[in-house]
């Protein structure tokens, strides 16, 4: 049952006419007729009478459909009015920060259009950092939320948090680098005398993480720290050694570096401070659950 097959109806019982209903609906009169055969054979009732040359009358089955489809559309447009009220009242500024140099932003767009449209009153304001830099300014109140990687929040329990996406960890090396084929894509294990590169701070430092997960291959990993993914991607290109970074990565697209995936993933969120919550963030982080992937932790 849908939309379509109720107005057409909904108008039949206000006209007692097919055509008259067709025309006002600006549909064709057999559409008309294919809509409310197949309304009919759904509630297996026969809606409404068809005698030649009589206006078309609601059956006994129909008058009941009629009363609620009649009803339900009222509420409907009770409903709509109200919703059209809050959006009017949710007004302001969000603050939204997001990790540097991810792509993530290009999968969100279409539901940050959608809620700019929906809420018109509501401007977000976008700002991109590093991990840490980007964790401290939602921490200080200078941002309302942020997207962002969940192991760069492990020390921050008075976050709320909605993930969204899983994130593969890939292994970026130059395809140029001394001794490697350039035939096919070198394998982990091609790389273990090689030097990790990891983007560590203060809060979450993933040597641990990475020194285990490939213990599992037979690699003892030298491992060095850089403040951030530019940092990684430098020493990659200079053919220092390799750099562990997430696949939603800008380097991605890049040609000249090969993208090894490991078997480990990290997830995508959206965090803020439950605290410091306005009435269009609340709005936003309702909406914000309601995507397909979208789970509050």
């Amino acid at each position: 049952m849908n939309s379509n097959q109720i107005a057409c109806f909904l108008e039949i019982a206000k006209v007692h006419s097919f055509s008259r209903a067709a025309e006002h609906l600006h549909l064709s009169q057999p559409g008309v007729s294919r809509l409310i055969a197949s309304l009919e054979q759904e509630v297996g009732q026969s809606l409404l009478s068809r005698i030649p040359h009589q206006p078309v009358e609601l059956t006994p089955a129909g008058q009941l459909y009629y009363d609620f489809f009649t009803k339900t559309e009222s509420e409907f447009r009770l409903l709509q009015k109200k919703a059209q009220a809050i959006a009017s009242q949710i007004s302001g500024k969000i603050r939204l920060g997001f990790l540097s140099g991810w792509n993530a932003l290009s999968i969100l767009q279409p539901y940050l259009n959608r809620f700019q449209t929906q809420y018109p009153q509501t401007d977000i304001c976008l700002s991109f950092y590093d991990p840490s830099p980007l964790r401290e300014e939602l921490l200080h109140g200078s941002l309302d939320a942020i997207i962002t990687l969940e192991d760069s929040l492990q020390n921050c329990h008075n976050l709320k948090k909605i993930v969204f996406g899983k994130v593969r960890r890939m292994l970026f090396i130059s395809r140029d680098y001394p001794g490697l084929s350039e035939d096919r894509a070198p394998t982990v294990q091609d790389l273990k005398n090689t030097t990790f590169f990891i983007v560590a701070d203060n809060s979450f430092d993933s040597r641990a993480f990475v020194r285990n997960h490939l213990a599992s291959s037979g690699i003892n990993p030298d491992i060095r720290i850089v403040p951030n993914v530019e940092s990684a991607i430098s020493c990659v290109h200079n053919h220092l050694g390799t750099a562990v970074i997430d696949e939603w990565s800008r380097e991605m697209g890049q040609s000249s570096l090969w993208h090894i995936p490991l078997k480990s993933y990290n997830h995508a969120v959206l965090a803020w401070n439950p605290e410091r919550i306005s009435p269009g963030l609340q709005v936003f982080t309702k909406e914000f659950a309601l995507l397909p992937s979208a789970k509050e932790t």
